[in-house]
């Protein structure tokens, strides 16, 4: 082997290092985003499915649509009160509650109330879940600006 042939074989060693490496350094986080938002949808799910529970529930007791509303945030409004998110809150590296968007947490709230007890509501329509989805959004808002 001359030493011509030699460092052209060390150059396309090295080129190829580089395009790995750089095809590692450009998945890798990209995993590392797509672990994270799964975390996050899950969690999601799960603060939905709280508010929806306690929501379909206080229906059940009797409650008007605005009380069972009221009732659902202030008991949903620090994760530490709600005992199905301890584990998550446990274990979780960040904070993630702080990473969900109201309207997606809304939009899974209406949907998971559909489905549950929307019928005693009137619930039936796309419509009518997206016009009770903004009226969740509307209360969540409003309770952030009310402090409770």
């Amino acid at each position: 082997m001359t030493f011509h042939n030699l460092r052209s074989w060390f150059s396309q060693i090295l080129i190829g290092a580089i395009l790995i490496y750089s095809l590692i350094a450009i998945v890798l986080p990209e995993k590392s985003y797509s672990v994270e938002n799964a975390d996050l949808i899950a969690l999601k799910e799960k603060v939905s499915k709280g508010y929806s529970s306690k929501f379909c529930n206080a229906l059940g007791m009797g409650l008007s649509i605005e009380s069972a509303t009221k009732l659902t945030i202030s008991e949903n409004s620090d994760p530490k009160f709600n005992p199905s998110l301890w584990l998550s809150l446990a274990f979780s590296k960040e904070n993630l509650f702080n990473e969900i968007s109201k309207e997606d947490l809304s939009e899974s709230i209406s949907e998971n109330i559909s489905q549950n007890c929307g019928s005693r509501i009137g619930l039936y329509s796309e419509k009518e879940i997206n016009e009770f989805s903004k009226y969740i959004l509307d209360s969540l808002n409003n309770q952030e600006i009310s402090g409770g």
